[in-house]
């Protein structure tokens, strides 16, 4: 429980910190696609952001519309690569790998279709790619990452609740199974396509712990000491989303309008705690949480 408390209170330093500095947690310009039919926009924000070759990264939650994304990509002339061989818990060296890959087929930028973990792989591959001489455990300890050399990142979420594709950090996992966070602005994507009809098949497991996620995002942003009225409005409205529709969602799957204000909502979270400067301290307090909880249980 000390070590927990430790955790706790390096974490409200480095709020301190990071609002102390000077905009560093000015919101960031981040274009956005919704409705039915969305996941077809990608190949549009490619094509007007002079994109010529995205890599593909999608996991099994998007499987079924593999076919689909593709063909609609190949229809607007849009070559592209893909990669599917993302763990369920991806690790840095999976988000080397990643980086790897897309060096080797030569593309230019990043389209993800999953959930939260395999968005945050894509998003450490693309920080790793602007920070080169650097591994992904060296950019956890300090580095600043340069947007300008940030590849493009197209963030299309398949699991609402977990608001990934909004926050500044990202979260993969070492070889040890402990966590390795990345926090910087730069890492929020650019683009961020929200289409209710990849969140109808989610399985009610699942949509309870990504809801649970987002409601602690957004709670931990509005109590922040370093909330101002735009986060205390983004993190009201994520709330409201999430206990209006969670429920529908839950019992026989939503409506369209409900499946969208769920992802409206972890988005409006996300975006709360980047600005709040919390998304750090989730990641690494869950991780001491976990491994001083293995520890007791050991010892018992």
């Amino acid at each position: 429980h000390s070590m927990i408390g430790i955790t706790t209170v390096s974490c409200r330093l480095r709020q301190a910190l990071t609002r102390l500095s000077g905009g560093v947690r000015k919101p960031v310009a981040q274009e956005t696609e919704e409705g039915e039919g969305a996941l077809f926009s990608a190949a549009r924000l490619l094509r007007e952001n002079r994109l010529k070759k995205p890599l593909v990264v999608i996991d099994g939650s998007a499987e079924p519309w593999r076919e689909s994304i593709l063909r609609s990509l190949e229809d607007n002339d849009v070559a592209c690569s893909v990669w599917d061989r993302l763990p369920e818990r991806p690790t840095a060296d999976d988000g080397e790998n990643l980086r790897l890959f897309w060096l080797g087929e030569k593309c230019d930028s990043f389209l993800v279709i999953g959930g939260a973990r395999t968005i945050d792989a894509v998003k450490a591959a693309a920080g790793r790619a602007a920070c080169r001489g650097r591994s992904i455990e060296g950019m956890a300890r300090r580095c600043r990452i340069r947007a300008k050399k940030l590849p493009r990142v197209i963030a299309i979420p398949t699991i609402p609740g977990a608001g990934t594709e909004a926050l500044s950090r990202a979260v993969v996992y070492s070889r040890q199974g402990g966590t390795i966070m990345l926090d910087d602005r730069a890492l929020v994507p650019p683009f961020a396509v929200l289409d209710p009809a990849l969140v109808q098949d989610v399985s009610r497991e699942t949509l309870a712990r990504a809801v649970m996620d987002g409601l602690c995002l957004a709670i931990e942003a509005y109590l922040s000491r370093f909330a101002d009225e735009t986060v205390r409005e983004h993190s009201a409205e994520a709330v409201k989303g999430f206990l209006e529709a969670a429920e529908p969602c839950w019992n026989d799957g939503g409506t369209p309008e409900q499946r969208m204000r769920l992802l409206a909502a972890s988005r409006m979270a996300g975006m709360a705690a980047s600005r709040a400067g919390c998304s750090s301290c989730m990641a690494s307090q869950r991780s001491e949480e976990r491994r001083v909880g293995k520890e007791c249980r050991s010892r018992w």
